[in-house]
């Protein structure tokens, strides 16, 4: 069984072994637009959960043949997520304190008034739909959380090999120095016709490729600033596919068909245009030589807004971006292929043959850090690999790439919140969007000026944003019950960092008209002011 939803299709169980209050519970709760469906016992209450699925259980705490607690706890063991309102003619105090303990969301006497019943069975599903919304925003917030110390546990790691090959560099250069000096001066001693002018030119042409090995190794070890250029992504990918390094490339690898999908009217990128070609290139040799039994070889670009710019590989400033992405066919990259994959010569299997990624890979990871981008690469559904890389847009065509739903505004906005630095980052939030702002450190203070701007009449608090839990003995909720006996109908959003249930439902049966979850964004704040002004 699963939990239903939506909003007055909520399937409700009534169990009650006497007809009457059955009857009458279910032609009430269905003309207030529930579904509802009855049991006369708890036995066939429980049969009737094993096979449908409801939001609420009414469940009568005498019954005929289990006690109604007994129900609860059965309930409560097997489908977690139901809530339960107990319903008694019997009511005592320890009564409804063995149910709440039970699990029971609410605990109704009878008699009880029709309309009191589909109100307190609606707080209860509006209650339980709030907290497993904040539920699940905690998990998908902790979720994000670990994605980020992951990313920048591999940025620290990738760091620390940078400075590491950076060292080693510099203690070979000089050990190699003397080795090249010494080879050209023995091959001009020697004479172009001593045999052993071979064995010298073998000697300087191998100190060479050593010389540009570790030239690659201190550009992995040291940040690089590069000179700044407008660059047009599109432009340098089409460039690179036709030259002659991708040739070469091609022609090693016939089984591969290279495909290509440019986004239109990309904005540039700023950066070097000589270090993101060869970028590109170890990439795509990287990618081919995972690619034995060939196939098609997918590039896009596009542009792309991440408001949480957080990859396997990195993690960057929130902001426009130009994303170039490469889709393989080839088998899906272990794990350990995942987190060592841009470590210098990283040695890998594939198809049974130990490849080794030299420093093509970790300069990649180098360049597009060093451009203030990020890497991300995932396995999709549908087989082989994924690769992301995101660059930053230049700021002067950020506005072209994405337009933002208009949370603005120029109404005035009473901020009560008792945390010195959430006030401050707050009223900056509600001043970049154009409202204008009056700020209460406290519930009481914030009463008091409540009450002062209705006494101006040339001034209106449009709308009241306030924090749940304050630093005295006024509550959020209690504040608007103040400012709604002095204002009916005055708007308000609720800010909560803490899910107590209880309050928030309070606070939302006196006419709160949002609710959100602190930490944050400017656009979930924006989105909730203009959601509660345009009611």
């Amino acid at each position: 069984m699963r939990w239903g939803s939506g909003e007055m299709s909520q399937r409700i169980l009534i169990i009650d072994d006497d007809e009457l209050v059955r009857s009458g519970l279910a032609a009430n709760l269905e003309g207030d637009g529930f579904k509802v469906s009855t049991a006369e016992n708890g036995e066939n209450g429980l049969a009737i959960l094993g096979r449908e699925t409801f939001d609420l259980v009414i469940c009568d705490l005498l019954l005929g043949d289990l006690d109604g607690i007994e129900v609860l706890h059965r309930i409560k063991q097997q489908w977690p997520m139901v809530a339960v309102v107990m319903i008694t003619g019997h009511a005592t105090i320890r009564n409804a304190l063995d149910a709440l303990r039970g699990g029971a969301s609410d605990y109704i006497a009878k008699p009880a008034d029709p309309d009191e019943v589909a109100h307190r069975v609606r707080t209860v599903l509006d209650t339980e739909h709030l907290r497993r919304a904040l539920d699940a925003e905690r998990a998908s917030a902790d979720a994000r959380q670990r994605e980020t110390r992951d990313a920048l546990g591999r940025a620290e790691r990738m760091s620390s090999l940078g400075i590491l090959a950076g060292g080693t560099a510099d203690d070979l250069s000089n050990i190699l120095l003397p080795i090249v000096e010494h080879a050209s001066a023995l091959q001009a001693m020697l004479g172009a016709e001593h045999p052993g002018q071979g064995i010298a030119e073998s000697i300087a042409e191998a100190s060479r490729r050593a010389a540009a090995v570790l030239e690659d190794l201190k550009a992995i070890g040291t940040s690089i600033e590069y000179a700044k250029e407008g660059v047009n992504l599109n432009a340098l990918v089409e460039e690179y596919l036709k030259s002659d390094e991708c040739a070469r490339l091609k022609a090693a690898f016939p089984g591969i068909r290279f495909e290509t999908r440019f986004g239109d009217s990309l904005p540039a990128v700023t950066g070097s245009t000589h270090a993101l070609s060869r970028s590109v290139g170890h990439l795509l040799t990287f990618i081919c030589e995972s690619m034995k039994g060939g196939g098609t070889l997918k590039i896009e670009t596009h542009a792309q807004r991440l408001e949480r710019a957080v990859g396997r590989y990195g993690v960057a400033a929130p902001g426009n971006y130009v994303a170039l992405t490469i889709a393989d066919h080839a088998p899906a990259l272990s794990e350990e292929d995942l987190e060592r994959l841009f470590e210098p010569f990283y040695n890998r299997t594939v198809m049974g043959r130990q490849l080794s990624s030299g420093l093509g890979m970790t300069l990649v990871h180098r360049v597009v850090t060093d451009h203030g981008g990020l890497i991300d690469l995932n396995a999709p559904a549908e087989g082989g690999n994924l690769y992301q890389v995101f660059l930053p847009a230049e700021r002067s065509a950020e506005d072209s790439v994405v337009s933002s739903p208009d949370y603005s505004g120029r109404e005035c906005v009473l901020l009560v919140d008792d945390s010195d630095a959430q006030r401050e980052a707050a009223s900056e939030m509600l001043r970049d969007l154009g409202y204008r702002v009056l700020t209460a450190a406290n519930g009481r203070e914030a009463v008091r000026l409540f009450e002062a701007v209705l006494r101006q009449p040339d001034q209106q608090i449009d709308l009241a944003l306030i924090d749940l839990i304050l630093g005295d003995d006024f509550d959020g909720v209690d504040v608007f019950k103040r400012m709604a006996e002095l204002n009916p109908g005055q708007p308000a959003v609720l800010a909560s960092g803490f899910a107590d249930m209880f309050r928030i439902s309070e606070g939302r049966k006196i006419g709160i008209r949002q609710v959100i979850a602190k930490p944050y964004s400017v656009e979930t704040l924006g989105a909730a002011l203009r959601s509660a002004l345009n009611r």
